[in-house]
């Protein structure tokens, strides 16, 4: 009888030593797993700067996508990333996608400099640009990287600008000035006719 009554609590007794194993190596699995994650996204990198160099743009940027949205990468590695993806835009002409891939190597570290010997002056002029509006203000990280459609914004503001432009020359046409009158009180008197020439 009393074999019995221990079983249930040698059952459950491995079952918390099991438990209690489990927690204690599952850290290091996934610790294991993001070490090879980043093992993977080194490699993209290399194959993603050959394909630059082979002037494959648009592969190069297929082949860092992924690890770029990663925050769980190295800081340098995700610099030297983000800078070959915008390097690869602006070759391929796609300037907002290159001041996309900016704005996040900005994110991850505020004070990087590009190279102006070893940079194209484009790439230099694209992070000074950048680097000038987030410090004025009049850029928008958090937007800026979440706007996917970025020519939804130039077309609110095309359309506000024609919608103005429309509801001004309504105003010049029609000759309104507000008040139903026709001529402004005040305003100039009409010419007179020109003399008669025999």
């Amino acid at each position: 009888m009393d074999c019995l009554s221990t079983a249930p609590l040698r059952a459950v007794s491995t079952v918390v030593v099991l438990l209690f194993a489990t927690l204690a190596v599952v850290p290091t699995l996934v610790t294991a797993q993001e070490a090879d994650d980043a093992d993977l996204c080194v490699d993209a990198f290399a194959a993603a700067e050959e394909a630059y160099f082979d002037g494959r743009f648009a592969e190069a940027n297929d082949l860092l996508s992924e690890c770029l949205n990663r925050d769980d990468l190295p800081d340098a590695l995700l610099v030297e990333m983000a800078r070959l993806s915008a390097l690869a835009y602006i070759n391929l002409g796609n300037l907002d996608q290159a001041r996309r891939a900016v704005i996040r190597l900005l994110n991850v570290d505020p004070t990087y400099e590009p190279d102006e010997v070893q940079d194209p002056p484009s790439y230099v002029s694209l992070v000074s640009t950048v680097q000038r509006q987030l410090q004025m203000g009049t850029l928008d990280v958090a937007a800026a990287e979440e706007e996917r459609g970025g020519g939804r914004t130039w077309l609110a503001i095309l359309g506000g600008a024609v919608l103005a432009g429309a509801a001004t020359s309504a105003v010049l046409i029609l000759g309104g000035n507000g008040t139903g009158d026709e001529d402004p009180p005040g305003g100039p008197e009409p010419l007179p006719e020109p003399p008669r020439l025999p």
